[in-house]
Formats: structure tokens, C-alpha cells, sequence
């Protein structure tokens, strides 16, 4: 397969590259970045063949098979149509788009593609998160009741270290740190335990120097009368991921930054013949690269994606719906269900 990159920032240097580079009979045949140093960097160091400045250049090349887009969130919408349109098998980074318009479109395109779209929400393809979801699904927890979520770090020039500040220009990135580990929170919700259907919300932003919010909380209501409550945030001391699941028979909790990362509880222990508190082994590599793998190997396999279009226009109604809750101070209830012809 020969794969294009566009966008050539920190997400494409520290996480997807690494990846590419590991997976056997993947040529990265093209490269675009707008920064002129960006590009010549990786062109140089990685002798690619065709390196661009405009993404459509790169979009045209008959020869690509495969792309990757690691750009701003707005450039998301436009730049996956055209490559659907030329029937690309697509990897877009969280979120889909910065509107739910653009989302919709994103749809229309995707259906009539012979390429596929596969949405990046990564924190699917942690080793601990699969776990969880398989104890899920045997029954570990019973009846799910409530679910907590918070991810945290102390800001984006500081922990994440972007090339530029697009995150923080709300035409760019269509929100704060929602639109960025709000998205992973809701993704993992949905991905744990189903559709969410109302939200109660508040927003704030400690830095006064940015236009978008830094810290966010919600209260949400997921089908099956489960209770969920996310808690994301630019603005923490410490590097937090930690997620608890809670049922009438068990426990799980994550914490993707203490020993052991994963623990299990189920109080009818006979089931799993083991102690009522468990903690199997577990890698806490972040994911990426077994997404990646997932993505590729799906293509060759001609198998549907487990993050895929329908997925990415859901976390974003979500999303939207908890910005107009902190806007109107109420609870809004979300339509994820709505039928895009």
C-alpha cells in the first residue's frame, strides 16, 4: 500500500509515523505540511517521493492508496470529502469536523466512496480499554449504573508541545479542551456503554489569554438508565486518565498513570474464579499503534471499522450538545440517531 500524510505536527511525528514506519509493505509515498521546514525535515529524512505544500496536490496522486490526516480540526471536513471523493482509504484524526454540518457531509461522502473512513479515536486500541471492554461484555459488572471520566494535563504548549497554537483560535479547532479530550471521553463512553442521551454541562477557562474553554464538566444520561460524569481539563497539575465503571455486581477501574493500571471487582467472584479484586497484565502503551495496524489490516481484510464515520458524527452531537447545555445553563437532550440521506 502506498500512504499519504497530511500534516506533519506533533501528532504525525511522535505517533503516526512511528507506526507507519513499523508495518510491513506500507510505502509513504507523499508528504504535505504548509511549514516549509516541517517538510523538508521529513522529506530529507525519510527520501519521500512527492512532497507537497497543498493538500489537493496530494489528494490527486492516482497512485495512493491509503492517507492520513493530522491536521487543525478545521481543514478536517474539507480535505476528507476530496480524498473520499477520490476513493482513498481515509485515517482522520479526532474529531471529525468542527461542525455538525461538516460531520453530515463527511457521511453523504463516506457512503458513496470506494474508499473507507476510520475516525482516530485511539484510546479504543489501549490494551487496558480492550480489557475492560471484554469484562464488560462476559458480565463482570452486571447491571452498568454509572460511569466516571477524567483527563486531564496541565495544557497544550506544555504537555502536548504543538507546533502551533491552532488548539487555542477557535476557528480552528472548533472549541477547547473539549473538542480535543472530550471528544476521548465521550468516544470511551459510547464505546463502554452505549448511546448517550441528555447532558447537563459547565464550561469554564482559567486562562484568560485564550478564547476557548481549558475545563469542562458533565453530567450525562447514557441509555439504560446509566448515569455518566466526564471531567476534562488543560489546566491539572498532574497527567490524569482515569476511568471507573460501576454495576450492580462489579468495579472496573482505570488509571492509565498508577501500578497496576487496570483493576477488576465482581462480588459473585465464582463466575471468574478469581479473587473479587483482580488486576491482569497489562501494556499501557497508549494505543497508536495498534490502531494504526487495525486500520491497515482492515483495508486488506475489506472488514468494517470499529471507529468509524457514524461514530465520529455521534461524539461530535454529543459534544456540541454539552457546549449549548454550559451556554443555556440547562439540559439538553442529544439526537444522535438522525437519518443523513
Amino acid at each position: 500500500m502506498k500512504l499519504g500524510i497530511i500534516g506533519c505536527g506533533a501528532v504525525f511525528e511522535k505517533f503516526h509515523l512511528p507506526a507507519y514506519l513499523k508495518m510491513e509493505n506500507i510505502e509513504i509515498t507523499a508528504v504535505c505540511d504548509t511549514r516549509e521546514d516541517r517538510l523538508e525535515k521529513f522529506c530529507k529524512s525519510l527520501n519521500i517521493k512527492y512532497c507537497f505544500e497543498n493538500w489537493k496536490e496530494l489528494i490527486k496522486l492516482n497512485e495512493l492508496n491509503v492517507v492520513s490526516i493530522c491536521t487543525p480540526n478545521y481543514l478536517h471536513s474539507e480535505i476528507t470529502i476530496e480524498g473520499l471523493k477520490k476513493n482513498k482509504h481515509i485515517l482522520l484524526e479526532k474529531p471529525i469536523a468542527t461542525k455538525v454540518e461538516d460531520a453530515e457531509k463527511i457521511i453523504k461522502a463516506n457512503a458513496r466512496s470506494r474508499g473507507r473512513l476510520m475516525i482516530g479515536f485511539t484510546h479504543r486500541f489501549n490494551q487496558i480499554n480492550k480489557i475492560a471492554k471484554k469484562a464488560i461484555e462476559k458480565g463482570l459488572l452486571g447491571v452498568p449504573n454509572m460511569i466516571r471520566i477524567r483527563i486531564a494535563h496541565s495544557g497544550m504548549n506544555i504537555h502536548w508541545n504543538p507546533v502551533t497554537d491552532w488548539y487555542y483560535v477557535k476557528e480552528k479547532s472548533g472549541g477547547g479542551v473539549l473538542m480535543d479530550l472530550g471528544t476521548d471521553a465521550v468516544d470511551l463512553i459510547r464505546y463502554f456503554l452505549g448511546e448517550i442521551i441528555e447532558v447537563s454541562a459547565y464550561t469554564f477557562s482559567l486562562n484568560e489569554l485564550i478564547e476557548v474553554e481549558d475545563s469542562a464538566s458533565a453530567i450525562l444520561k447514557i441509555e439504560n438508565n446509566i448515569i455518566g460524569i466526564i471531567d476534562v481539563s488543560w489546566c491539572s497539575a498532574s497527567k490524569d486518565c482515569i476511568i471507573e465503571i460501576f454495576g450492580d455486581s462489579g468495579t472496573i477501574k482505570i488509571d492509565y498513570n498508577n501500578y497496576p493500571p487496570l483493576k477488576l471487582f465482581n462480588k459473585n467472584n465464582k463466575m471468574l474464579n478469581i479473587p473479587a479484586w483482580f488486576s491482569p497484565e497489562v501494556t499501557t502503551d497508549p494505543g497508536f499503534e495498534d490502531e494504526i495496524e487495525y486500520f491497515i489490516n482492515s483495508i486488506k481484510q475489506k472488514k468494517g471499522f470499529i471507529s468509524n464515520a457514524n461514530d465520529g458524527y455521534s461524539v461530535l452531537k454529543v459534544i456540541k450538545s454539552i457546549y449549548e447545555s454550559a451556554e443555556k445553563n440547562k439540559p439538553i437532550r442529544v439526537n444522535t440517531s438522525s437519518k443523513i440521506e
